[in-house]
């Protein structure tokens, strides 16, 4: 099993740096955060609940750039769950963010943009 997944996460790799050699002028990333956490409280006199939590959150983009011109693209998918004392499981985070710019140099500094 651990040689399929090194195998695997080697093509992904080596295709990766094959494709950032040929075309220069896509910049892409990302990057996916999964947290848990937990609050456990034992005769505790200043009030309080015993807590379980867990988020997940995935921020990517892929910007374009070529000539005068850029494209901007990102992106932010979000989810969490929560559950607090003996009570259901609650929905603590819930978003899909999407937002993609285009934009043409008409000085240095200064790009015409439409959102």
């Amino acid at each position: 099993m651990k040689k399929i997944i090194l195998s695997v996460f080697s093509m992904v790799l080596v295709s990766t740096m094959l494709m950032a050699q040929v075309d220069t002028t896509w910049k892409k990333g990302a990057v996916l955060s999964v947290n848990f956490n937990q609050v456990g409280l034992t005769n505790w006199a200043g009030g309080g609940a015993n807590t379980i939590a867990g988020n997940t959150i995935l921020s990517a983009f892929a910007n374009y750039q070529k000539g005068k011109w850029t494209w901007e693209n990102n992106g932010i998918l979000a989810y969490g769950l929560t559950k607090i004392d003996k009570g259901d499981i609650q929905k603590s985070d819930d978003r899909i963010d999407l937002n993609s710019k285009l934009g043409y140099a008409i000085a240095p500094k200064w790009y015409l943009t439409y959102m």
